[in-house]
């Protein structure tokens, strides 16, 4: 028997009454809905031109995923520190696995404010889209195309960003 101790706090969750014995209609509803969500969602406008402009500035390799990008759809994984960094999913391909294969690594901004931005793959799948910070803390928003400079010319810049500590070397 379920007690009303046990729902008290966790009645909300169950049923709309404040207390008292959950009506499991309502119970696999409420989590029908939890389940459901979706796992992806489409890339938004900002996000599409931002990692399509790394791509076509990248590395060597990174024209090449130019098809994957436009089948791809943002995963519903946030990072804890509140960067605005995001993963794909590329539709037709399987999860990408574990590891990162840098494909443009770049900064912005100046002094206390610059921070990196880099686009990756894994395993031949494009993975994600990584915001880090070089200074302060990495912004919770993605920057405009224009802001972005390669990562190798930022070498020079203040605050110990050195060439070979570089994502991008080779």
């Amino acid at each position: 028997m379920i007690s009303n101790t046990f729902l008290g706090c966790h009645a909300a969750l169950f049923n709309d009454w404040d207390c008292g014995y959950p009506v499991f209609g309502q119970i696999n509803q409420k989590l029908a809905v939890m389940v459901d969500a979706p796992a992806t969602r489409p890339l938004t406008k900002h996000e599409r031109l931002l990692a399509q402009w790394m791509l076509e500035h990248g590395n060597a390799e990174a024209s090449r995923f130019l098809p994957q990008l436009a089948r791809a759809e943002a995963t519903a994984w946030r990072c804890e520190c509140g960067c605005a960094s995001f993963n794909f999913k590329v539709a037709g391909e399987p999860e990408a696995p574990a590891g990162v294969n840098i494909l443009g690594d770049f900064v912005a901004g100046e002094g206390e404010e610059m921070f990196g931005v880099f686009i990756f793959q894994s395993g031949g799948i494009l993975s994600g889209l990584e915001v880090y910070s070089l200074a302060a803390s990495a912004p919770p928003v993605l920057p405009a195309p224009e802001q972005l400079r390669p990562f190798k010319a930022a070498a020079a810049a203040p605050h110990g960003v050195q060439e070979s500590g570089g994502r991008n070397d080779g």
